[in-house]
């Protein structure tokens, strides 16, 4: 087998699956919105929740695709100086700065969860659809999670 063959094989099903779930909720959006417009200039009844639900399936999209972000190693980053570095000392960079990102995006995620659990506690809950809002806020942990294992998995599996 391949050098990091099962970990590329993971990282692909795992991107898959977030990609999957993001086009999902994107043609769900698409459809909500086409809904509410015939509603509201056709028939004078626009969808009430519409507009929050739309808006609570974007976090949630932004917040999977940090996931593939990561492990594609496409966000934004300031490489000026990695760019002017000899191929081997630019790896090595790149991996201090990943193993540096752990520990930051672990601290966001269990405050994240720390969040979660006051918010659940008092029973919030969003003004039109009713939809707790600890499953809206339950994006962060998630894609702070997902962050940490696509950092993880660009540690561990070898550039083709």
């Amino acid at each position: 087998m391949a050098k990091g063959g099962w970990a590329r094989r993971i990282a692909h099903l795992a991107e898959g699956a977030l990609l999957a779930l993001m086009t999902l909720a994107m043609v769900g959006i698409i459809l909500l919105n086409f809904a509410n417009v015939i509603g509201r200039y056709v028939f004078s009844a626009p969808i009430p929740a519409a507009d929050e639900i739309m808006t609570f399936a974007m976090v949630w999209g932004v917040f999977l695709g940090c996931g593939i972000v990561t492990l594609r190693g496409a966000h934004l980053n300031m490489d000026l100086l990695l760019g002017l570095m000899p191929a081997p000392t630019r790896r090595v960079m790149e991996a201090v700065s990943s193993v540096l990102a752990l520990p930051l995006l672990g601290f966001v995620a269990y405050q994240s969860i720390d969040y979660l659990e006051t918010i659940g506690a008092i029973g919030l809950t969003s003004m039109a659809a009713g939809i707790p809002m600890a499953w809206v806020h339950l994006a962060i942990p998630i894609g702070f999670v997902l962050m940490m294992l696509g950092t993880i998995a660009r540690l561990m599996v070898p550039r083709a």
